[in-house]
């Protein structure tokens, strides 16, 4: 699993709902097996419920990224390009 509850994240994925990519959500409870939105039923095994502002719904782990405060590497270059310096 990617998230811990009590941690931030951000969702980077969703099947149904695309307007929550981006969302910095709050990670509260893991559902295994959860109900996604829609009243479809998950086909993966973890599952959390999130929370961003007054919004809450339940989101697929692998579709989250932790924000986490520590020095460990840096994952970002997996789904980002790597920044190329501009010529002046």
């Amino acid at each position: 699993m990617n998230c811990k509850p009590g941690e931030m994240a951000i969702v980077i994925g969703a099947r149904f709902d695309k307007n929550v990519i981006g969302c910095i959500v709050e990670i509260h409870e893991h559902v295994p097996y959860g109900v996604l939105s829609y009243g479809r039923r998950s086909t993966e095994l973890d599952v959390w419920h999130v929370s961003c502002g007054n919004r809450h719904w339940l989101h697929s782990d692998s579709r989250l990224r932790p924000i986490r405060d520590n020095h460990g590497q840096d994952e970002t270059l997996r789904w980002a390009p790597v920044p190329v310096k501009e010529k002046a």
